[in-house]
């Protein structure tokens, strides 16, 4: 403590600056490494949360567009139009194919299983009732 005390003024203000500066380098590091860590737990939830909620609402959405596609051809009066209407429901059963399997590398708990094994056998009974109808 003495040797400290015999210091002139500049040497003590250049130390105490020094600590500053090494207390706010250590704080940087660690606000980037939180940063970081922060950034990779955004990543993560958005793999397992926003993706696959995005493809269910992409699911939903086609499976809307094709009831009324069913719709439209169930009520066309020409066979043009009939035939327009076969074209884009064989577009949209690709489209929800596509989509299903798109859901499918993000299926990981037991309920997103089950929930996929639901959509996928209700999809067979929507085509096997399209079947006999149209």
């Amino acid at each position: 403590m003495k040797r400290f005390r015999d210091l002139s003024i500049l040497s003590k203000l250049a130390i105490a600056f020094g600590f500053m500066e090494l207390l706010l380098i250590g704080m940087s590091i660690l606000s980037v490494r939180s940063t970081i860590q922060f950034q990779d737990l955004i990543d993560t939830l958005y793999q397992t949360h926003v993706l696959p909620t995005t493809h269910l609402s992409d699911l939903r959405a086609t499976s809307f567009k094709m009831q009324t596609a069913i719709v439209r051809h169930i009520l066309a009066y020409g066979s043009a139009m009939m035939e327009t209407q076969e074209a884009e429901i064989a577009a949209l059963d690709e489209a929800f194919h596509v989509q299903l399997k798109g859901y499918a590398k993000y299926v990981i708990s037991r309920e997103e299983q089950a929930l996929y094994e639901d959509i996928t056998a209700r999809w067979r009974d929507v085509q096997a009732t399209r079947a006999k109808i149209l």
